[in-house]
């Protein structure tokens, strides 16, 4: 997007940024406008937040991309990542019928996301692991409904009460797709909180995935910031499997500095295969 609109601002491309956001943090105006600002955007960007403009393009995707033409006509539409140098296509095609030159303006190089054979089987103990939602929101909306699909929280105490504090203990047999939880948790609309301060890091969330990269979105529920220490299969992380926001103390444990709301970037590998993830924190301002 940032290539697009540099590439082609003058040539009388707009580009309008739609903010719906997912998560109660995004819709606050200070979050959202530091992401802008972090990411670099120089087109306009609108806060979205009761989902007007979604439900008006009767939008259901993160990320989705419209190309609009000249006369208000939606003429494109890609839902999800990826088809990059597709989407440039028509966008040349669109600005064209609108009188532009786009005689000196080459095609971008995309690096389009590739798709490991293995991640979708259809066989869901060996497939890509699906979105995690942590809240009681989403979690019981699938409890209660009758899809096939279970919810993701592992642990049926999670589902007696709302926003309490439980001890949970880690059944020890972990399974992909599903979340699991040890030491005191409370669980929330869209999220569990560390519910206790702890020295060893014995309170943790764990999830056994399938995948080549994982991410995570955290916060403190403070100011300050706090440190999230991370394990692969019982171990420290090794160089080669991290994320760009995973860093490694002198004594080669793996961690993150949470120190704002948004989505940490933990595992990076270069094959599609499973591990066991463990997340802990000491601070019981962890979400």
């Amino acid at each position: 997007l940032r290539a697009w609109h540099e590439n082609y601002g003058d040539a009388g491309l707009v580009i309008v940024g739609v903010h719906s956001p997912e998560f109660e943090f995004e819709k606050i105006y200070d979050n959202f406008a530091k992401a802008v600002s972090d990411f670099g955007l120089r087109y306009p960007v609108v806060q979205d937040n009761q989902f007007a403009t979604w439900d008006a393009f009767k939008n259901r995707s993160w990320p989705a991309k419209y190309l609009i033409d000249k006369d208000g006509e939606v003429r494109y539409v890609h839902f999800g990542e990826g088809n990059y140098s597709e989407t440039e296509q028509n966008i040349r095609e669109l600005l064209s019928e609108a009188g532009a030159d786009l005689t000196n303006i080459d095609i971008g190089s995309y690096e389009e996301p590739i798709v490991a054979k293995d991640a979708r089987t259809g066989d869901m103990n060996v497939s890509q692991t699906r979105e995690l939602y942590l809240g009681y929101e989403r979690n019981y909306i699938l409890a209660m409904s009758e899809q096939t699909q279970p919810p993701y929280i592992r642990h049926n105490e999670y589902y007696s009460q709302m926003d309490v504090d439980v001890d949970y203990t880690d059944p020890g047999e972990h399974h992909n797709q599903f979340v699991y939880l040890n030491g005191l948790w409370r669980n929330e609309s869209e999220k569990v909180v560390h519910a206790r301060n702890t020295e060893s890091n014995e309170d943790y969330i764990l999830i056994m995935f399938y995948a080549t990269s994982v991410n995570a979105v955290m916060s403190s529920r403070t100011t300050d910031s706090l440190t999230v220490t991370l394990t692969l299969d019982g171990y420290p992380m090794k160089p080669n499997q991290t994320g760009t926001d995973v860093a490694f103390d002198d004594d080669g444990n793996s961690y993150v500095i949470v120190d704002e709301p948004r989505m940490y970037h933990l595992v990076n590998q270069d094959k599609f295969i499973s591990h066991e993830l463990k997340l802990s924190s000491n601070s019981d301002k962890f979400s």
